[in-house]
């Protein structure tokens, strides 16, 4: 059996610090939020509305941290809910 290597939690880990337990269950419909990402990049073929998943801790007042990933191929929001 092959052993499967977290590298996003190596290095959101390196950066941050010790992290929260990963959460392996299925993320709450209601926490994502769409934006307008247009306001920040155009002219290179991203679509004109982006989502952030915002904890359920991060939505009374407590401090969170923001990661921002910029996806490529195969990362549309089509693509991403046939999941």
């Amino acid at each position: 059996m092959t052993a499967i290597f977290d590298l996003a939690g190596a290095l959101l880990g390196h950066v941050y610090g010790a992290l929260n337990p990963r959460n392996n269950g299925i993320l709450a419909a209601g926490n994502f939020a769409e934006f307008n990402q247009s306001q920040f990049i155009t002219g290179h073929g991203m679509a004109p509305t982006g989502w952030a998943y915002i904890p359920q801790a991060c939505t009374s007042g407590t401090q969170c941290r923001v990661h921002v990933v910029l996806h490529g191929c195969q990362q549309n929001v089509l693509l991403v809910q046939q999941q």
